[in-house]
């Protein structure tokens, strides 16, 4: 199964045009709950808080850029860098593609871009690029769309029951005339109304 990755939907993996992502690349970033556990005097073991927040955590890509000529080599590394949008305060959305035609995607940062290792005789610049993943999840890019049926009875929406983390682009689209509209999880007590 191969992996791939795109920054801000450009595909990394292109080597026909001198782009390649190479062994070093990680498959997945780290999962990276926050656990807190509390231990109780003169008590075996520790008592477990359950559903401990994903803290932040890191991904590593590592790009191999090559051209037969240095203006063309310098171009490609300008455009790459200029895909981690340096110098500005926005995220940069990473795309993970599987073999099974799976795409999810997280927003991040860029963290670190190392000194990159240049072959001047072979046209070659290598780097790695470290994101910074503030979520702490990746997402699946598909809208999902669910048609609720009863009013005024609780309902379960599969996707967000399904989710490992909070879901905070939910978009709710209701038909009126209303009184009143309310949308609540019910496993964690919170909501809109």
């Amino acid at each position: 199964m191969a992996i791939g990755y795109t920054l801000e939907g450009f595909d990394l993996h292109q080597p026909d045009i001198g782009f390649r992502l190479l062994e070093g690349t990680e498959f997945a970033s780290t999962i990276a709950p926050r656990r807190v556990n509390i231990s109780v005097p003169n008590m075996h073991g520790e008592v477990p808080m359950w559903n401990d927040p994903l803290d932040t955590t890191t991904l590593a890509l590592r790009v191999r850029i090559s051209d037969t000529s240095p203006e063309g080599l310098q171009q490609k590394w300008h455009y790459l860098r200029s895909l981690c949008r340096t110098g500005s305060n926005n995220p940069v959305t990473i795309r993970r593609l599987s073999g099974d035609n799976e795409v999810t995607s997280t927003f991040a940062q860029l963290q670190s871009m190392d000194t990159p290792d240049f072959y001047c005789a072979a046209g070659m610049v290598t780097t790695t690029m470290l994101f910074h993943i503030p979520s702490g999840r990746w997402e699946d890019i598909n809208d999902e769309i669910v048609q609720l049926a009863i009013p005024g009875a609780d309902q379960e929406v599969p996707f967000a029951s399904e989710s490992s983390g909070p879901i905070t682009n939910l978009l709710v689209q209701v038909k009126g005339p209303l009184t009143r509209v309310i949308v609540r999880d019910n496993t964690n007590d919170t909501g809109v109304e």
